[in-house]
């Protein structure tokens, strides 16, 4: 590439989040010669920052309102503005996420290039702003997204089929080198739990309700008498997290359901390879708010690494969890279905092996990051930047089949 990419991040490169190693995945193959970033300013620049080869421009010292409240766009804006101003050799502008596109767009107007937007779930349907979303989003030359059931809710927005490129996250069995290589008995020694004991499992951020885990404290409820030695562990932090303690409380579960917090790699492998089964039974919920529900589910692919199989529910979760292949997908707002789900699995030894071993086959061979990011490579930028089309050509034969 004689031009490099210009990505405007709010996350990215401080390896914290989600969207943050999804995209530091997909780049992964791009040459650091070929990466400028512009980022807000952090209070102290992150390891993962200073082990970069690339150029990260920060957007100066504003307050914290300002980086990260409703005006957090501003700052962006002005430091990309100053920056292509000066260094008008870009072909290709990249938003991390649609709070960092209106600042990308302007670039790609500015400059005459390419743009690329990721999308990634809840943040395409709700309601504020959606018109607004819905003409960004299809002022992109391609829209990257994660998930069949995201990219629906793109195409609901009016944006091409044409210009979605769907790119599900990659699992990295990296942090979790050491769970791996030991047995279901001696991580269950390290955390505590009985060998005989019955492990259900959720990680979460306990913000959406969405999750399901209200509904799997509940189906534990119905499985306890079944599985005397039943526990559901829980992994994550958040404001849900009261209203889920007063859930198990209200039912005599609050010896049976460990609520963990937040935990590092090494805890949280430990935690997949002491459970039975993963759960998460996220469902679509409908509100004035919009549509919510998970776009992907990067967990269940960790799952999957330690040979567990899921029971997810609906959304984009579909496409991380196979029905009746890697695991099973129920009604998200059944309790009877997760408790049946779960009762079956568990019963069922050959099943759950069965499925084990295509879910582990499945993440670490589909979802590995090379391959994610070959395919951002091959169907994003060399797709983009490897033709000689200008973008009015792009447009033109993007709207003429529609």
């Amino acid at each position: 590439m004689t031009r490099p990419i210009l990505l405007i991040a709010r996350d990215y490169p401080r390896m914290v989040g989600g969207i943050a190693r999804y995209i530091g995945r997909l780049f992964s193959s791009v040459p650091p010669e070929d990466l400028v970033v512009i980022r807000h300013l952090e209070p102290e620049m992150s390891d993962s920052e200073r082990g970069q080869r690339f150029r990260v421009i920060h957007t100066g010292r504003y307050s914290a309102f300002l980086r990260t409240g409703k005006l957090a766009i501003l700052p962006l804006i002005v430091s990309t503005v100053r920056h292509v101003a000066g260094e008008r050799r870009y072909r290709l502008i990249v938003a991390e996420q649609i709070q960092t596109a209106i600042p990308a767009l302007i670039a790609a107007r500015l400059l005459g290039a390419r743009l690329i937007i990721f999308a990634y779930g809840m943040e395409i349907t709700t309601s504020r702003w959606w018109r607004v979303k819905g003409w960004v989003f299809r002022q992109a030359d391609q829209v990257v997204t994660i998930s069949s059931y995201s990219r629906t809710l793109l195409e609901r927005l009016g944006v091409s089929s044409k210009r979605i490129a769907t790119i599900p996250p990659s699992v990295d069995a990296e942090p979790f080198s050491d769970a791996l290589q030991i047995s279901k008995r001696q991580a269950r020694a390290r955390l505590g739990i009985s060998a005989d004991a019955r492990v259900l499992l959720s990680v979460a951020v306990l913000k959406q309700q969405y999750k399901g885990i209200d509904t799997t404290i509940r189906a534990a409820s119905l499985l306890r008498k079944q599985y005397p030695g039943l526990q559901y562990l829980v992994i994550g932090a958040g404001p849900d997290r009261p209203r889920l303690e007063g859930i198990a409380l209200e039912l005599g579960l609050d010896g049976l359901v460990k609520f963990l917090g937040s935990v590092d790699e090494a805890t949280k492998g430990l935690c997949y390879a002491a459970c039975d089964l993963f759960v998460l039974p996220n469902r679509v919920e409908y509100s004035r708010g919009g549509e919510r529900s998970e776009g992907f589910g990067i967990v269940f692919l960790e799952a999957a690494l330690f040979g567990r199989p899921s029971i997810g529910g609906q959304g984009g979760s579909l496409d991380a969890v196979l029905h009746g292949e890697t695991g099973l997908s129920v009604l998200g707002t059944s309790v009877e279905e997760v408790a049946g789900a779960a009762a079956r699995l568990l019963d069922d030894p050959q099943l759950r092996e069965q499925l084990s071993e295509a879910g582990r086959r499945r993440a670490s061979f589909d979802f590995s990051t090379e391959r994610a990011a070959a395919r951002f490579h091959e169907e994003c930028i060399r797709s983009l930047c490897g033709s000689g089309e200008s973008r009015e050509e792009s447009i033109a034969g993007a709207s003429g089949g529609e």
